[in-house]
C-alpha cells in the first residue's frame, strides 16, 4: 500500500471501505462501483464513529442500530469496519464481534477473509488467528463473542458489534456485554440484525432504541437489490409468508400469524364424495386420533397416499362432540374405529398419549397396530413443518363434502418459534363455538406421518395396499416419535380379522402376528 493512500485511508474509513474489491455475480469489483444508496450511508454514518474512537475522541453519537433484510451484506461491513481498526488504529484498542452461536460468529470471519484474498496488499498489516484479527502495526485485537460459548465477562471493549442480533436468545450474555462497552466513555455500539420476533426482549430494546436521542438507527424495509427476483420469488414459495416478510421486508413477525392461504385450501379440494373404503391406487393408509373427552371433541383422521402421484388423501374424518357435560363414550369411537379399519385397510393408529393411552391399549390388544405420538417440540415442529410445506406443494387432496375438516384448516395458522439453535414451527387452532380443530389436528398428524412413508414406497401401477409392496419394510424409519419406527411388515390383519368373524367390542382376543 501506498504511503499516500495510507494516509488517505487512516483519514477516511470511507475512502478505504470504497476502494476495497468485493465480491459479486460478475467477478471481484470495487465497493465504490457497486455499493447502493443505502449501504453507503450507513457506512458513512459508522465511519465517523470509527475515526473517532480510533484517534482516541469521543464521537458526536456512539450508538447504532441498522436492520435489514437478507443479502444488504451486513457481515461484510462490520469486517470492513474491524480490518479499518486494525491497520488504522493510534492505539491498541478491543474490538468485539457478538453473535448467538458459532456458526453465526464464523460471518464476519469468512467476510474478512474474502476480503484478505481479494485486497492482498492488507494481509501484511494484520495477523489471522482463530476467529481473531490483530492489527500488526497496531496491537488492536478484533475477537469474536459467541452466546453459547463462554465469554468474556470482565472486558473493556473500545469497539462492539453486534450480528444478527434477533438470534441472540440469551438476554443476559448481550446485557453484560453492552454494561462492557458503557465502562468506556468513548467506545461505541453497532448493531446489524434481521427482523425476529414481536414477542421477544429484542422487540422491546429494538423499539426503545429507535425512540432515543443516543441510538442513530437505520433501517430497509424491502428486498435487497442484490436478490434476484426469481430467487426472491423461490422464497416467497418456499416460506410461509410472516418468514418471507421477515427475511426480506424486515417486518418483526408475531409469533403466530399466518393462516393456511385460501388459493392453497381450494387447490387440495376435489369434487368427489367420502369414499366408502379404499379408492383404487392408494397405499400407506394412516389414522389418527385426538381425544377429548369433556372439553374438546374427539376426532379421528384417515389419510392413505396414492401411489402414482405421492399425494396425500384425506379419506374419511369424524368427530364425537361432549352433550351436557357427559363425556364421549369411547366404546363407541373404539367400535367405529374397528370398522373404519377394515374399510380402509388402516395399518397404523396414531394415538394421543394424554387421554387416549386405554384406547391405544385396547387398539393393540384386539391386533391393531396403535402407537402414541407424544407432543414432544420435535414432533410438533415436524408435524407443522409438513402440513405447511404439503399444502404449499398442492400434495393434499380434499373431497369437497369434508366440510368439517375444511373448516377446521381454516382454523389453523402457522407460528415460528425462536429458539436458542433453530426456529421451530408450530400449528395453532383458534377454537370458536364448533370446536377446537380436533379433526383437523388428527389429520396433520396423518398428513404427517402419510408423507414419510411416501417417501419409501416404489412407484407401482394398479397396487392398492402395502400388501403389493413387498420390499417396503425394516429398513426404512419413520421418526414421528423422535426415535425412529421401521415400517410395518406386510400383512393383512383385517383380512383375517373379518374372515373369522371378530367382534371388535367382544372380550375376545384373537393372536395376530405381531412386529
Amino acid at each position: 500500500m501506498k504511503k499516500t493512500d495510507f494516509q488517505r485511508y487512516a483519514a477516511d474509513p470511507i475512502a478505504f471501505f470504497a476502494d476495497r474489491f468485493i465480491p459479486t455475480a460478475d467477478g471481484p469489483k470495487r465497493l465504490g462501483d457497486t455499493w447502493f444508496d443505502f449501504q453507503r450511508d450507513w457506512l458513512a454514518a459508522l465511519a465517523a464513529a470509527l475515526l473517532a474512537v480510533a484517534t482516541g475522541k469521543r464521537a458526536d453519537c456512539r450508538k447504532f442500530y441498522f436492520e435489514g433484510p437478507k443479502g444488504v451484506a451486513k457481515s461484510t461491513m462490520i469486517a470492513l469496519s474491524v480490518l479499518w481498526l486494525a491497520i488504522f488504529s493510534r492505539s491498541a484498542l478491543l474490538v468485539q464481534i457478538l453473535a448467538a452461536d458459532k456458526e453465526q460468529a464464523a460471518e464476519w470471519w469468512k467476510a474478512a477473509q474474502e476480503l484478505l484474498r481479494l485486497n492482498p496488499e492488507l494481509a501484511s498489516y494484520v495477523n489471522q488467528q482463530a476467529m481473531k484479527i490483530i492489527g500488526d502495526n497496531t496491537g488492536t485485537v478484533a475477537e469474536t463473542l459467541a452466546a453459547d460459548i463462554a465469554g468474556s465477562p470482565g472486558a473493556r471493549p473500545h469497539v462492539m458489534f453486534v450480528d444478527e442480533f434477533c438470534q441472540i436468545t440469551k438476554q443476559e450474555f448481550l446485557q453484560n456485554c453492552l454494561d462492557n462497552a458503557s465502562k468506556l466513555a468513548n467506545s461505541i455500539v453497532a448493531i446489524f440484525t434481521n427482523a425476529g420476533w414481536q414477542s421477544t426482549y429484542q422487540f422491546e430494546w429494538r423499539n426503545a432504541w429507535r425512540q432515543s436521542a443516543a441510538w442513530k438507527c437505520f433501517g430497509r424495509y424491502e428486498p435487497s437489490p442484490s436478490i434476484d427476483s426469481t430467487d426472491l420469488q423461490e422464497s416467497e414459495r418456499r416460506n410461509s409468508p410472516g418468514r418471507h416478510r421477515r427475511l426480506h421486508y424486515t417486518q418483526w413477525s408475531p409469533d403466530s400469524e399466518d393462516g393456511v392461504p385460501e388459493a392453497w385450501l381450494r387447490a387440495c379440494e376435489v369434487n368427489e364424495p367420502t369414499p366408502w373404503n379404499l379408492p383404487p391406487g392408494v397405499t400407506a393408509v394412516v389414522g389418527a386420533i385426538d381425544a377429548g373427552l369433556k372439553s374438546d371433541a374427539f376426532g379421528i383422521a384417515i389419510c392413505g397416499v396414492e401411489v402414482e402421484t405421492r399425494r396425500v388423501r384425506a379419506l374419511y374424518t369424524q368427530s364425537w362432540h361432549p352433550i351436557g357435560g357427559m363425556e364421549v363414550d369411547v366404546g363407541e369411537v373404539e367400535k367405529t374405529i374397528f370398522d373404519l379399519a377394515q374399510r380402509f385397510r388402516c395399518f397404523e393408529w396414531l394415538c394421543d398419549p394424554w387421554q387416549a393411552a386405554y384406547l391405544r391399549q385396547r387398539l393393540c390388544n384386539h391386533g391393531l397396530d396403535a402407537r402414541d405420538v407424544p407432543a414432544t417440540p420435535k414432533n410438533l415442529d415436524l408435524i407443522a413443518q409438513v402440513f405447511w410445506n404439503s399444502f404449499r406443494e398442492r400434495l393434499v387432496v380434499i373431497p369437497n363434502t369434508m366440510t368439517e375438516l375444511l373448516g377446521d384448516l381454516r382454523k389453523f395458522s402457522i407460528a415460528e418459534k425462536p429458539g436458542p439453535q433453530t426456529t421451530a414451527w408450530r400449528l395453532h387452532a383458534s377454537r370458536d363455538q364448533s370446536g377446537h380443530a380436533d379433526v383437523g389436528t388428527a389429520f396433520a398428524a396423518a398428513l404427517c406421518q402419510c408423507q414419510i412413508y411416501s417417501r419409501s414406497l416404489p412407484r407401482r401401477t394398479g397396487s392398492t395396499s402395502l400388501m403389493d409392496y413387498p420390499n417396503v419394510g425394516s429398513g426404512a424409519l419413520v421418526p414421528v416419535d423422535g426415535c425412529g419406527v421401521p415400517l410395518p411388515t406386510a400383512y393383512d390383519p383385517y383380512t383375517t380379522l373379518a374372515r373369522q368373524g371378530y367382534d371388535p367390542m367382544s372380550a375376545r382376543q384373537i393372536p395376530l402376528p405381531r412386529r
